[in-house]
């Protein structure tokens, strides 16, 4: 239980490092880009050398640029979502993606079973995540760039789903797990230097400051932690690998709304009380019924 709490607080941590970017003039893209290579750095140093023998003959190998390319990407549409449709809009596409990994890995494990149970539990879960998000931000919707909360939605359930077929068909060896993480940020760096590159090729501005290498590095250690603490809850095998995700980004949402209640003074509406409780009540069903 240890593990699967700290990948919540981690998780939520990297909310609170980008509400705070740009209060201390953080460039966003640039933090990025130093955040990938901060936490391949932590997740080489503190992997087992040995496990990264034969790296280019692991069974996962190939589902790591793929990876790599969804985690950069993401951020991006993320930060487009908001732009043109709003906070509200952006957590919700993203979020209920725990429909997507939920679903595959019922579907590809033979194990796992559909259940009422399972399908009320992550029913309630997707509705609490939309009470505990809904919050008006004054941004109407704009009906051309609606394909971004649908890329959103998909990229991150592809996101959710590619760890946890990894972690739950192909890794068998917990060493591998800690090489597999790693190697998806070295994939995100590479990706994100070579964009910075012909950023500062066009505009010799975009250049890295204090702030953006000191954001970054903060933001790469608790982003390696909130995987690095997903991955070891996993293997605890707590909760079925179906549910895992979708209990997962439930307690990031709750976190969140209630780190933004207690640090930022952001007001809860009654939609959002009572997402919160709704959303753990699912918690407890996925947790203790839908097994």
């Amino acid at each position: 239980m240890s593990f699967f709490i700290a990948s919540i607080v981690s998780s939520t941590l990297i909310f609170l490092a980008f509400k705070l970017f740009p209060r201390f003039g953080v460039n966003r893209f640039q933090a990025i880009v130093v955040n990938y290579w901060t936490a391949f750095s932590f997740g080489y140093l503190l992997s087992d050398k040995s496990a990264w023998t034969g790296l280019l003959d692991k069974e996962w190998i190939h589902l790591v640029p793929i990876e790599g390319i969804l985690f950069i990407s993401l951020f991006n549409v993320m930060a487009l979502t908001v732009q043109h449709h709003g906070v509200s809009i952006g957590s919700i596409a993203s979020r209920t993606a725990m429909i997507i990994p939920a679903v595959m890995i019922i579907i590809l494990d033979p194990l796992e079973t559909f259940s009422l149970s399972k399908i009320a539990a992550v029913g309630l879960a997707c509705f609490a995540v939309i009470l505990c998000t809904g919050k008006a931000d004054g941004k109407a919707m704009e009906s051309r760039y609606i394909y971004l909360p649908i890329i959103l939605f998909v990229g991150s359930g592809l996101i959710d789903f590619g760890i946890g077929y990894v972690e739950h068909f192909l890794i068998t060896d917990p060493a591998d797990g800690l090489v597999f993480i790693p190697s998806i940020f070295f994939v995100a760096a590479c990706i994100g230097t070579g964009i910075a590159v012909w950023r500062y090729a066009k505009d010799k501005s975009e250049r890295f400051a204090r702030n953006d290498i000191i954001g970054g590095v903060l933001l790469g250690i608790i982003n390696y932690a909130s995987l690095y603490f997903i991955i070891k809850a996993m293997e605890t095998h707590l909760i079925s690998a179906s549910l895992f995700f979708p209990v997962n980004n439930l307690g990031i949402v709750i976190a969140g709304v209630l780190m933004g209640a207690f640090l930022f003074s952001e007001k809860l509406s009654k939609k959002n009380r009572y997402g919160i409780l709704l959303g753990l009540l699912s918690i407890l069903l996925m947790i203790f019924i839908a097994e």
